[in-house]
């Protein structure tokens, strides 16, 4: 009993750290390494997650902001997607963030989509990093342009 305790607190710590979705990658770290819904890859980077949430309140968490904008082109109306802000760790509404495109940083696959709440902090980091600020509509036609494939 007392191992299920210690354990709980270090979720807990971890999610204080490194906040909402960390907490629940911590959790779910527990047993196996979660891994990307999208691609496949262990989720390693707290602060570049995405999740979708169903109507019915079920999330599939998803490695990166790039995987999480891809699988919304399939996903069903109703819908809400959450991502984190890159340089705070915090969750936003994905549709209200900015997103860097193809900077240095590689988070979970290439090209990176970095999400951020604020387009100043987007404008400052691809000064450091290199890449393109775009918002959700662009970021979300990028995504979709970049993984096309003729005859679908």
């Amino acid at each position: 009993m007392g191992i299920r305790y210690w354990i709980m607190g270090v979720v807990l710590a971890l999610g204080l750290a490194t906040g909402p979705m960390g907490a629940a990658l911590a959790a779910e770290s527990v047993g196996e390494p979660a891994t990307c819904g999208m691609c496949g890859k262990e989720m390693t980077n707290a602060h570049v997650g995405f999740v979708l949430v169903q109507p019915d309140g079920q999330e599939e968490r998803l490695g990166c902001a790039g995987c999480g904008l891809a699988m919304l082109k399939d996903a069903p109306k109703g819908v809400k997607a959450k991502t984190l802000d890159f340089m705070r760790g915090d969750e936003i509404d994905a549709r209200a963030a900015y997103y860097v495109r193809g900077s240095s940083f590689t988070a979970c696959c290439e090209p990176s989509f970095l999400a951020f709440s604020r387009k100043d902090e987007a404008e400052r980091f691809t000064k450091g990093f290199g890449g393109t600020v775009m918002d959700f509509e662009a970021a979300y036609q990028a995504v979709h342009a970049a993984h096309h494939h003729p005859g679908n």
